[in-house]
């Protein structure tokens, strides 16, 4: 079976699975809980652009088509102030075809089973799948990451995949988050990431763990993306 992190597919067949192996413990493991923001990942793609002159260039090496999924945590990232939730789509997909990132996108968002029924009209005429989760955060962030790991299994050419996370890891809590996503990145999927607007720039992540990242204002709004933070194993300076 493909191994994830430390998590081996073939336990997504098992129901008991969240009960034998959680993903979220209090095992003492290496992992570093400092990046606990959330992460987003997506594989090249490029926007397609006009052309009107005779060029040597590939064009089929320079763009590629990919599916984006998208595991949003409402509960950690609400719509921010003065933004509308129908914004969310075309926004996230404006953001990613700004770096060269095209092809189907789908949303997924995950929170708490208490909305309304008008509220999950508005997420269905956003485009969004709402994921109602009873737990608390371990429970949607455990969800969250088997249906990333469901998604790359279904998805085995991660050149045409591509993941997109929006969820704060656990700090006080020994959690699967990095290992999975440093684990995609190995396999050849590109991890993005979207952190609070507030995050000091000391705390980003290294591209190791995010190829890309993004404030959550800024991606809500369609914007750039942020700098990845150092990949020096010293993550105590700038």
């Amino acid at each position: 079976p493909q191994s994830y992190g430390s998590l081996q597919l073939y336990k997504l067949a098992s129901p008991t699975f969240l009960n034998k192996y959680p993903l979220v413990s209090s095992a003492a493991t290496d992992r570093n809980p400092k990046i606990s923001p959330c992460l987003f990942c997506q594989s090249p793609a490029v926007e397609s652009m006009d052309s009107d002159s005779d060029s040597d260039i590939d064009m089929d090496n320079l763009y590629k088509l990919s599916d984006t999924r998208v595991f949003w945590d409402v509960e950690d990232f609400p719509v921010p102030e003065d933004r509308k939730l129908k914004m969310l789509y075309d926004k996230v997909e404006g953001a990613l075809k700004n770096e060269g990132y095209v092809g189907e996108l789908s949303i997924y968002a995950y929170g708490k089973d208490q909305k309304t029924p008008q509220e999950r009209v508005e997420f269905h005429e956003a485009e969004i799948w709402f994921v109602p989760e009873t737990g608390e955060k371990s429970a949607r962030l455990n969800q969250i990451l088997l249906d990333m790991i469901d998604f790359a299994r279904s998805h085995p050419n991660a050149q045409e995949t591509n993941l997109l996370l929006a969820s704060k890891d656990i700090p006080e809590e020994t959690t699967e988050l990095v290992s999975v996503m440093q684990g995609l990145i190995q396999k050849g999927y590109q991890v993005f990431l979207a952190v609070p607007h507030d995050l000091p720039e000391s705390d980003l992540p290294p591209s190791t763990t995010a190829s890309l990242v993004w404030s959550w204002k800024s991606l809500f709004d369609g914007d750039y993306p942020l700098e990845a933070g150092s990949d020096s194993d010293d993550d105590e300076g700038s």
